[in-house]
């Protein structure tokens, strides 16, 4: 089954086990790799990590610090003694995160780029989707590593910054050719609004099939809006029009910063939802 960043707070738990003191002689030795807490097989290993002891709950039982730690990001949540279930806690997550994730389903939510990295990726190829499955699992597993992190990260941010930097991009050759054909366009008729707007809407609705078309069509609109110092328009299709254009050109600056500020809030949120998975502790 997939999963994505916005399942990983239900996978953030703490299991109960406490470190333990004090313990019985007959009792200091780990269940699992039979060695004596606080000792390593071989003491010149440098990566050998030696158990200490943790006790769970709620059954009570002696277990190992690190065999602990293997079982878990295993999936075995079960006290390998007496197969009782180890109690969770739940893990904190900020507020505002978690407020984010309930509304998944606005369509100006940053949370529905969630989707779309595993699409990404399935669109790169096969090895590229394989890469990704691999570092959510590791992630989820609580194996995930800050430098594997940082790929995840990119990952789910390279759709929805591409696409915020590409229409900025289009805007501002947009402006850019504005400026430059200022002179043309204002000695166009004003007559030719109407066609024009008619030609812009059509640009839009078919995604664009015209961009060069629109472009100059948008433009000169806009450019016959500014152009018009009074309200006083005998023709009322046309005084009808411009408060449509001045929409537009509202809506757009509009959309725009609602863009770039769902980008970086998608990105601040998918970062800390990484680190917290990064940096969680077990138990």
């Amino acid at each position: 089954m997939s999963r994505n960043l916005q399942h990983l707070p239900s996978h953030l738990k703490r299991f109960t086990a406490t470190k333990a003191h004090n313990i019985l002689a007959e009792d200091n030795e780990c269940i699992l790799c039979m060695r004596d807490f606080y000792t390593k097989d071989n003491f010149f290993d440098l990566t050998e990590t030696p158990c200490r002891p943790y006790r769970l709950q709620p059954c009570n039982h002696l277990i190992g610090s690190e065999c602990l730690a293997e079982l878990l990001r295993r999936s075995h949540t079960s006290c390998p003694y007496c197969t009782i279930k180890i109690g969770t806690t739940p893990f904190p997550v900020p507020a505002w995160i978690a407020y984010l994730l309930k509304c998944d389903q606005s369509p100006i939510s940053p949370v529905t780029w969630l989707d779309e990295a595993r699409t990404v990726a399935d669109v790169k190829g096969p090895k590229e989707l394989q890469h990704f499955d691999a570092l959510e699992q590791r992630l989820f597993n609580g194996t995930l590593t800050y430098f594997d992190g940082a790929r995840l990260w990119w990952a789910y941010v390279e759709w929805p910054a591409l696409c915020t930097l590409t229409i900025m991009l289009c805007l501002f050759f947009a402006n850019t050719f504005l400026l430059a054909a200022e002179p043309l366009l204002k000695a166009l008729p004003t007559s030719w609004c109407l066609p024009t707007y008619l030609l812009a809407i059509l640009g839009v609705n078919v995604g664009f099939v015209i961009p060069l078309l629109n472009a100059v069509a948008f433009l000169h609109a806009g450019l016959w809006l500014y152009s018009t110092k009074s309200f006083l328009v005998a023709d009322v299709s046309c005084f009808a029009i411009a408060i449509q254009n001045a929409i537009q050109l509202v809506g757009i600056e509009v959309m725009l910063i609602a863009l770039i500020w769902n980008c970086v809030v998608f990105g601040v949120m998918a970062g800390w939802l990484i680190y917290l998975g990064c940096r969680r502790k077990m138990f």
